[in-house]
């Protein structure tokens, strides 16, 4: 997963870009293995630091865009927050992909008599 780390108003240390790294690989990595992009970015607004994590998931015509934001006096504690955010929405949208499975949603429930189907019907 491409993970871009940007600040404005503010100096980002190698440290918390590898610890931003680091912990939203893992955290993503629970609910979705391919995941394709995340961009966080912190920004500095008095002695409060704000953060903005966006996460594409990247399943190809279904996928989601995940957003959570974040406010606290540190930055680590504002990245955890909005990372917590994250996770929440990525189970339950993982959850939700279960339970349609489950009840057999999608292309392979339908069941098509072949001689009687006629295509024309559905045609616009």
């Amino acid at each position: 997963m491409q993970i871009n780390v940007s600040g404005s108003n503010m100096e980002l240390g190698q440290s918390l870009t590898s610890y931003v790294e680091d912990h939203l690989n893992k955290s993503v990595k629970k609910y979705f293995e391919k995941a394709v992009s995340a961009d966080v970015h912190f920004k500095k607004d008095g002695i409060l630091f704000n953060v903005l994590v966006t996460i594409n998931e990247g399943v190809k015509g279904g996928g989601i865009v995940v957003k959570s934001e974040a406010e606290a006096g540190d930055a680590y504690g504002c990245f955890l927050e909005a990372c917590q955010k994250v996770e929440k929405q990525l189970a339950r949208y993982k959850e939700r992909i279960k339970n349609y499975r489950r009840k057999g949603g999608g292309l392979k429930s339908l069941d098509v008599d072949y001689k009687t189907f006629d295509a024309k019907k559905y045609v616009i």
